[in-house]
């Protein structure tokens, strides 16, 4: 995330916001109490792994629910999220690239 500079929103939910950086061309989310900074490939490759989960991925029980661990390959990191949470999350990315596709056309940038 860059830190010289103010960053645009382009989306905001109850509980989390994406936003992207003029100046780094880097998108920030916000998740409950999780931040991610990705590059615009990154966001769309989370997206499309959001949407290939199916309900056999949701094995992990945490207080008698069941979630989905998303773990990156180089890290010893993951998020853990419920259903209701994964539709969240695809839906303000989607919404983030969309109204930044719209904001490069506007803006030419």
């Amino acid at each position: 995330m860059c830190s010289t500079c103010e960053p645009i929103v382009l989306t905001e939910y109850g509980n989390g916001q994406i936003s992207w950086c003029k100046r780094c061309k880097g998108y920030s989310l916000v998740f409950n109490s999780c931040c991610l900074s990705l590059t615009h490939y990154e966001l769309v490759e989370f997206r499309d792994i959001l949407g290939e989960l199916a309900d056999e991925d949701f094995t992990y029980e945490v207080n008698g629910k069941y979630h989905v661990i998303i773990q990156n390959p180089r890290y010893n990191i993951g998020l853990c999220l419920k259903p209701r949470q994964v539709e969240t999350l695809r839906s303000m990315i989607q919404e983030a690239i969309a109204v930044n596709e719209v904001f490069s056309i506007i803006y030419n940038t």
